[in-house]
């Protein structure tokens, strides 16, 4: 029998459970088939970055499966809708009797899924799914009450006992799979037409092999202080793995398998620094369980229904000015330029410019969630949701709408310095670093002839704003 294997969110061979078990299950030979769906992605807020970033990560597949007899064939598919039917006639094309593919548990992409299984089971051909983005499966473990979780403190604590009894193995890398040796890996013309541009735009490692060694010098050299560094945005403190992880080019699996070598095998008790990265790797299972248990949050909804009632504002030159650095806020407007040119952000200021979004200028936060996804080259959807809704204070495990961060003091406590802020913000190197921190100070420090704006608003006036929209909000949800 002849196996179809279907990539997506997978771009790797090590512990991946579609491609692994088709090609022990498979004594015709195995095919891989990724479809691009350069329509969808722009539908689901894709930037030109991240769709480079696949494409590289693309050939890179191709290669690696080039190398044990698999062909990549690089398929049309417009729209999630169009799946079916392209993966039913390459099915038939090339005489394959099963697909195997890795779940996705967004809607649309459950939808697209639940639509490809339906019409190819109805034509004879086997389907095999598998969980493989989360380092527990769906419904694992669930609450007391039986549940799903929406507060992240219990989660963790379930999670990381459960690892600690029976630590999910990464799988091995598949053995040759010899197939039709005529089907030789190429980028359509469709894919290779769009690169030059785009691809420039990446700053990326690129490849499984160098993802892990990327994961391999982080955790010898930099996790053991990854507690201390990780909230500070000017150092280089962090694994730098996301864009990997958020298109399966490494498992979360691997990376919680070596995390943990060291330990003896355990979370709990292990090292300070690599145990806080790994809780981050749980913060990714715990934002997917999400996804599979409230699908709502995946239709533009939020998580604390009242939440919806909130009557955001509607200015497009604050919402301009704080996607291009404008805000006159100086770690805010950092973060939003790093964001512009290198397509990443710090997880520290993730949160602190998307707060000033949601709660200083009042603005719908799924205006900045779209941008967020936009510019990332590590665009996540089940990420970048929960972060954006931890923020506006929609979400699960959510920041209490009446606790805001204040941009100047978080700037104050983690870049002291303003070593960061004067790398992104160039016309403030000049300031004193002490100056940067107050508005009021700010103002009569920038030199003469250094233009840099007015701060958009006032911090204290903002936060009695939003406090305000959410309490009016939360009345007119009370029957």
């Amino acid at each position: 029998m002849k196996s179809l294997v279907w990539f997506r969110s997978d771009l790797r061979l090590e512990d991946n459970p579609a491609l692994f078990h088709a090609c022990r299950d498979s004594a015709g030979g195995v095919i891989a088939v990724f479809l691009f769906s350069a329509d969808q992605w722009r539908r689901h807020d894709w930037g030109p970055r991240k769709t480079a970033y696949v494409l590289r990560n693309l050939e890179s597949l191709g290669g690696d499966l080039a190398a044990i007899g698999i062909p990549l064939l690089v398929e049309k598919a417009p729209l999630f809708s169009d799946s079916p039917k392209a993966l039913q006639k390459i099915l038939e094309r090339h005489c394959c009797k099963a697909l195997y593919f890795n779940r996705e548990y967004e809607f649309n992409e459950a939808a697209r899924d639940e639509q490809v299984t339906n019409r190819v089971l109805d034509r004879g051909i086997a389907v095999r799914a598998f969980d493989d983005q989360m380092i527990l499966a769906p419904g694992t473990i669930r609450t007391q009450k039986g549940g799903a979780y929406s507060v992240f403190t219990p989660f963790w604590r379930n999670w990381s006992q459960h690892v600690d009894k029976q630590l999910p193995a990464p799988l091995p890398k598949p053995s040759a799979a010899s197939t039709d040796t005529s089907l030789e890996f190429r980028l359509p013309e469709f894919v290779r037409s769009r690169r030059p541009v785009e691809c420039s735009e990446v700053h990326f490692t690129v490849g499984e092999r160098a993802a892990k060694e990327q994961l391999n010098s982080f955790l010898t050299q930099a996790a053991s202080d990854y507690h201390r560094l990780r909230d500070d945005p000017a150092a280089n403190g962090t694994s730098g793995l996301s864009a990997a992880l958020a298109l399966g080019v490494l498992s979360p699996r691997t990376c919680l398998d070596r995390a943990i070598e060291p330990g003896d095998g355990l979370i709990l008790g292990g090292h300070e620094g690599v145990q806080a990265w790994i809780r981050q790797l749980a913060w990714r299972d715990f934002y997917r369980q999400v996804l599979v248990s409230f699908s709502r949050v995946s239709r533009g909804r939020s998580f604390i229904e009242w939440t919806d009632q909130v009557e955001w504002r509607d200015n497009e030159d604050d919402l301009d000015a704080w996607r291009n650095g404008q805000t006159g806020v100086p770690l805010v407007d950092a973060g939003m330029r790093q964001l512009r040119q290198t397509g990443w952000l710090h997880n520290r200021v993730r949160m602190v410019t998307a707060m000033y979004l949601a709660k200083d200028l009042l603005l719908d936060w799924r205006q900045g969630e779209a941008h967020f996804m936009r510019q990332l080259v590590d665009g996540d959807f089940a990420n970048n949701n929960g972060g954006w809704q931890w923020s506006a204070s929609t979400g699960v495990d959510a920041a209490p709408y009446f606790r805001i961060m204040n941009p100047w003091t978080q700037a104050s406590r983690f870049d002291p310095q303003g070593e960061y802020i004067k790398t992104w913000v160039p016309e403030l190197r000049e300031v004193d670093s002490s100056d940067l921190h107050d508005p009021r100070k700010l103002r009569v420090s920038i030199p003469a002839g250094v233009e840099y704006p007015e701060p958009l608003v006032d911090h204290r006036s903002a936060r009695i704003r939003a406090v305000a929209a959410f309490e009016e909000a939360k009345q007119l949800s009370t029957p």
